[in-house]
């Protein structure tokens, strides 16, 4: 049997997705198994499925919000308890502690003007390898 498609059916989901956007960083949700972790992230992200969806119909093309859901912004990620539990954790994706350069500067520069240039040219001449002819073998047909 396939997951519903009614909103209504994924009221607990919308819930806790809402906690996790008014959080900074997000929250987590402890399940007593994979398997329920498994299944419940499988909810989270219909629940968002169907956001998205209700939103492509409500809003007209061209709409910040036409066919996008505001929990777009959350990864759902299972991670193992020392006690052999599970936590969901719905975070929100962030840039924070991520070390980020520009590519028109710096040592993109350098890295690119080394990609520009052609591979040096070997000092002796490469092998020319030894052609072998081939005869092909007669054909035989069966009958």
């Amino acid at each position: 049997m396939g997951m519903s498609t009614s909103r209504l059916a994924f009221s607990d989901c919308y819930e806790l997705m809402e906690k996790a956007l008014l959080d900074p960083k997000g929250i987590r949700i402890k399940f007593v198994t994979e398997d329920d972790a498994f299944h419940y992230r499988l909810r989270l992200h219909n629940a968002r499925k169907i956001d998205r969806h209700d939103n492509f119909q409500l809003y007209e093309e061209g709409h910040q919000m036409h066919g996008k859901s505001p929990y777009d912004v959350l990864i759902m990620r299972m991670q193992r308890d020392d006690d052999g539990g599970m936590w969901l954790r719905l975070e929100k994706l962030s840039t924070d502690g991520l070390q980020i350069e520009s590519l028109s500067e710096g040592e993109a520069d350098k890295l690119a003007e080394k990609m520009m240039k052609p591979p040096p040219l070997p000092k002796r001449p490469l092998p020319i390898p030894a052609v072998v002819r081939v005869e092909p073998l007669p054909f035989r047909r069966r009958l």
